[in-house]
Formats: structure tokens, sequence, C-alpha cells
């Protein structure tokens, strides 16, 4: 093994350390080659993916999510270019009731929600996170875990008072609207058909809470 490897690395959303075989980083004990694929399809436990980037018979060690961001930027550090931290994309996270992704079902309360499904603002799928919050028994408010995973814009059908405010505080742009589907909430906020939320927008069954 190389000892100068650095065996710990902080973790890509900047919560948490990781080994390096558990994040994304070219620097492992041993030469690992990555290629992103798009999956086709999933019968159980086997993924059916096309534009895979090796021969018959090559290991699998790991599966990652597609995270544009970091692959680009993992692409700029390996050709000796800066990165500008600021210039990372959009994070944009809806209220959802499961992992479906973009065809997932927006859930009527932020708060009270099963997930939260991140999209950057192209709309591309980034992340499927649990609600961890003290409301489904965790710990936290929705608004400080959205915001611990790099939330800019927050899409929702209703939230309470002190959920915009708190989002506020936060720097987390909220808009209200109405939509099924994670896809359709996203297109209706692209579009300028969703309108930016204020107190007089929080939800009147909800004053109370966030």
């Amino acid at each position: 093994m190389n000892r100068g490897i650095l065996i710990v690395s902080a973790y890509p959303h900047g919560m948490r350390s990781r080994t390096d075989c558990h994040d994304q980083t070219p620097n492992r004990p041993n030469p690992i080659g990555y290629s992103p694929a798009e999956l086709v399809e999933r019968k159980g436990n086997i993924l059916v993916v096309k534009g895979l980037d090796a021969i018959e018979g090559t290991p699998l060690i790991d599966l990652k999510p597609h995270i544009p961001r970091y692959i680009q930027n993992q692409a700029q550090r390996a050709a000796g270019c800066k990165i500008d931290s600021g210039g990372d994309m959009m994070r944009i996270i809806i209220p959802t009731d499961g992992k479906k992704g973009l065809e997932d079902s927006v859930a009527q309360h932020f708060g009270r929600c099963m997930t939260y499904t991140i999209l950057d603002e192209h709309g591309n799928l980034v992340d499927v996170i649990d609600n961890t919050s003290e409301h489904m028994g965790g710990s936290g408010l929705p608004p400080e875990i959205m915001k611990e995973h790099g939330a800019d814009v927050l899409l929702c059908k209703d939230l309470g008072p002190r959920a915009v405010v708190l989002c506020k505080e936060l720097g987390i742009d909220v808009y209200v609207g109405d939509a099924e589907t994670v896809k359709g909430m996203f297109n209706n906020w692209k579009e300028g058909n969703m309108k930016k939320a204020d107190i007089g927008d929080a939800c009147t069954t909800h004053q109370e809470g966030i």
C-alpha cells in the first residue's frame, strides 16, 4: 500500500468522514477504474445498463449514483484546474412519498414526507434521502436537514409559517405549487409557473408546525 495515500477523506456532502472506498475519490489503495452507465432495467438483483466502459468478465466493485458536479470536479482536478466552489450546480429539493425518482409522487406536506428527492438545475436526479427529522422520530427540523444536503430551492405544495421563516434564514428559496410527480413539479418551477412563498402562502392547517 502506498503510505502517501489518504485512507480517510471528506464525505462529498461535507457531513462526515468516510474511508476512501466509500466515496468517489481517485486516491485509493489500488487503482480502480470507474465508468458512468445508463440504467436501462432492473430485474431483481440484476441491473441492465448501457454505455459501460468495460469488457466481459470485468469484476464490479461498487455502484455509485451519478452526481454530475462531482464527476466534473474530478475531471477538473485531473486537468490541474482550480475548482470554484461557488460554481456548483443548484440543488432543488422536493418532498416525496418514496424513492421512485422523477416519477415519484409529491408529498402533501413537506415536513412529514417519507423522503426528499434532490435534483440539479437541469432536472437530473442527484439523490433521494430519507426524512430523518424530528417529525419522523429523528432529530432536527426539515429545513435544517435539507440545508445539510446543499438545498438551494424547495418546491412543495404547502408548508407552515415557521418553515417559511426558517428556510429564508437558511438561504433556501421556497416555491409553492401543485403537481403530481417530481418531474411535473420541477417543470412547473422551470417554466415559472410556481409562486415564491412568503408567510401568506403558509398552509393554514400547519400554522404552528414546520
